[in-house]
């Protein structure tokens, strides 16, 4: 693998004391290489560092120094240019522009990009402003390599994908595997994320010819939520999932670019989505894994937490995105009477619960955020883990088998809609939500389904510490679950029905509350 040591200089010879600083650190100051490039004879007026070859260069080092004439200002701007796109804003290579004022700074910054601040001109691009004095040239050199940028990208590497990748995710995918000599990426559709998912297949340079290694899981996603997922994995992950029950991640192939971060872990190869398990008939012994194996820690460690779920689980309803698509309520109301969404809460807010089960939370365990090899179960995507009410792990489970059951194949040709209606509508009535749902036979609407249900359902009963507390929170996941009308799984007609159950659902829970305040 490549290292960084060095950092192209561009302008009059630096002072012997910082080039020093430099040599201390074991950093190569380079004021020769740049020199050398030809010049774009287009106009003589830009530097020849405004090539692409140069800024291929760049990004394969710690960075380069720019020192900024004023006399000189169109130079200045046509090197930020090339340095301001892919591949040197995304390699982590640090630029630094060396001005007399910060005048000069304003100046640069109303040219390229009107209105950034300094703060937000260097987030986004990795570029710094620097007024240079004798006391700060210790710090000035170490600010090259702390924090380490990790691997440059392999500009060269070999990508075969399916659909076009912007430049900033090519060059983010060539550091990632610059110890490849190519990959191949697949794009990763069934599980459905909200970030865009792929499988990557990477041959290895050290590897002999067509030999293929594990493949890995690559996300690309906005900056901030991949540091997010890795500071999860630090915090609720790593010390408590055990590591063959759910992706890895490789912390040396994670890199971070302005907006833009790629995760990358390793992928369970040949692990099949747990809705097409519970069809085979393996759902069982896969919810039996997880939450006796998987997720065992996360419950053994959860204690009692005075007062009621709703107020930590209300925010997993996003009303904005619900009042995108009417028709979901529009549809309800043919259903039955169901009031708005904010009138739901409130009713459930009312609710009298006394404690609730609290502990670490994945708070997106939808039915497609598990995959199953075997008898495992690997849990996925732990991009929304919080500490909180922990039974809305299993109340989303639950209600995402049911009602991502409603269409069976990639055609949405459906068992018939009407058996299914039957389906979730008696696995929601009220008493089946207290208690244990009795078995079903196998000539009954969606058998398999109901089973794991209520395998979910006999942990969840077991796990409360209120009598309603598990109907609470399948209240708020089939809340949740309606708003996901343009999830290729839900529409209108399937989130309507979850609404419409989650109205009744609520219902019933006040009337049971308020008769217990009676008793």
């Amino acid at each position: 693998m490549a290292s960084r040591n060095k950092v192209f200089w561009i302008g009059p010879q630096p002072e012997k004391a910082l080039a020093q600083e430099f040599r201390c650190r074991d950093i190569t100051l380079d004021v020769e290489t740049l020199r050398g490039l030809p010049l774009n004879l287009k106009t003589l007026r830009n530097l020849p560092l405004s090539s692409i070859t140069a800024a291929r260069l760049i990004s394969q080092e710690l960075g380069a120094v720019f020192v900024h004439e004023r006399a000189k200002f169109p130079r200045t701007i046509s090197f930020l240019k090339q340095v301001m796109r892919a591949p040197v804003k995304d390699s982590g290579a640090r630029i630094c522009i060396v001005v007399s004022d910060t005048g000069e700074i304003n100046n640069i910054l109303r040219k390229l990009v009107r209105g950034s601040s300094f703060a937000g001109f260097h987030e986004e691009y990795n570029v710094s402003f620097q007024i240079l004095n004798k006391d700060a040239f210790g710090d000035f050199a170490k600010y090259f390599k702390t924090p380490d940028p990790g691997r440059p990208p392999r500009l060269g590497l070999l990508i075969e994908l399916d659909s076009p990748f912007s430049p900033s995710e090519t060059t983010l995918l060539q550091r990632s595997f610059s110890d490849c000599d190519s990959i191949v990426i697949r794009k990763l559709s069934e599980q459905g994320f909200s970030a865009r998912v792929y499988v990557a297949y990477p041959q290895f340079s050290s590897d002999p010819e067509h030999a293929r290694s594990l493949p890995f899981l690559v996300k690309f996603d906005e900056k901030k939520d991949v540091e997010k997922e890795r500071n999860y994995y630090e915090t609720y992950v790593n010390q408590y999932v055990p590591f063959n029950l759910r992706p890895n991640v490789d912390a040396t192939r994670c890199f971070s670019s302005g907006s833009l971060g790629i995760l990358v872990a390793n992928y369970v190869d040949k692990a099949i989505p747990l809705l097409e398990a519970i069809e085979k008939g393996a759902g069982p012994i896969a919810i039996h894994c997880l939450f006796g194996e998987s997720l065992d820690r996360w419950f053994r460690n959860s204690k009692c937490q005075p007062g009621s779920p709703v107020k930590a689980l209300q925010n997993l309803f996003d009303k904005e995105k619900f009042e995108k698509n009417p028709d979901v309520i529009q549809e309800a109301r043919k259903i039955g009477p169901v009031p708005g969404p904010t009138k739901l809460l409130q009713t459930l807010q009312t609710i009298q619960i006394k404690s609730h089960r609290s502990g670490k939370s994945h708070r997106d365990l939808h039915a497609r955020n598990v995959l199953v090899k075997g008898s495992d179960a690997i849990v996925i995507d732990f991009s929304q883990c919080d500490s909180g009410p922990m039974l809305i792990d299993l109340a989303t489970l639950e209600v995402t088998i049911a009602f991502y059951s409603a269409i069976r194949n990639k055609n949405a040709v459906l068992e018939t809609f009407d058996s299914w209606i039957k389906f979730v509508r008696q696995l929601y009535d009220y008493e089946r939500v207290t208690k244990l749902p009795e078995a079903r036979e196998d000539f009954e609407p969606f058998p398999r389904q109901w089973s794991c249900i209520r395998q979910i359902r006999r942990f969840a009963l077991m796990e409360q510490t209120d009598e309603l507390e598990f109907a609470v929170c399948l209240a708020i996941a089939l809340l949740r679950l309606s708003m996901f009308v343009d999830h290729p799984v839900v529409g209108v007609r399937v989130a309507a029905n979850a609404y419409y159950l989650c109205s009744e659902l609520i219902n019933e829970i006040k009337v049971a509350d308020s008769n217990r305040e009676h008793s």
